[in-house]
């Protein structure tokens, strides 16, 4: 009976070995979308986020937060992100793809409060490249568990000016 009950054991720490293994390779490689997102930030889009002039849905901003949701989509499947988002140095928002949830005004609401902010804006503030995974949140637009990965947006001078972030649901994305 012990000999079984080893046995199991064996059997559990390698089926749970396998999962995190399985669940950090899933990480890494959002990880590096949304770092690479960062680091392809369009330089026409410098001098707006950072001057924090007001975005307007359908903008530029909106439309490289599109395009990011676009490359994840593979072979007609779903992209593993819901919505790529823009934020200022401040934490104030500019954009955001996918659409808003019905009744959501998203353009300049503050979230210098979020862990994802606060994560990136210190990878931001110490000049460092890649990128933030957030704690789980309870989101205010769908009421849903979620996480985020964001990253810290720089300008030509190498200076913080924004962060870029992708979210999805806990559920969906990691089983």
């Amino acid at each position: 009976e012990e000999d079984r009950r080893e046995e199991v054991l064996r059997a559990n720490e390698y089926a749970a070995r396998w999962v995190a293994g399985t669940v950090l390779y899933k990480l890494n490689s959002y990880h590096d979308v949304v770092a690479n997102a960062a680091r392809d930030f369009p330089p026409e889009l410098y001098a707006p986020l950072r001057q924090k002039l007001e975005s307007k849905v359908g903008g530029v901003m909106e439309s490289y937060c599109r395009k990011l949701i676009e490359q994840q989509v593979v072979s007609g499947g779903q992209a593993p992100f819901d919505g790529f988002f823009i934020l200022d140095s401040d934490g104030r928002t500019h954009a955001r793809w996918r659409p808003p949830y019905y009744g959501e005004d998203y353009l300049g609401k503050n979230y210098a409060w979020r862990d994802y902010f606060i994560g990136a804006r210190k990878l931001g503030e110490a000049k460092l490249r890649g990128a933030y995974i957030s704690r789980s949140i309870l989101s205010e637009a769908s009421q849903t568990r979620r996480f985020t990965i964001s990253a810290p947006i720089y300008d030509e001078m190498g200076a913080f000016i924004g962060v870029v972030a992708a979210m999805t649901d806990t559920g969906k994305t990691l089983g």
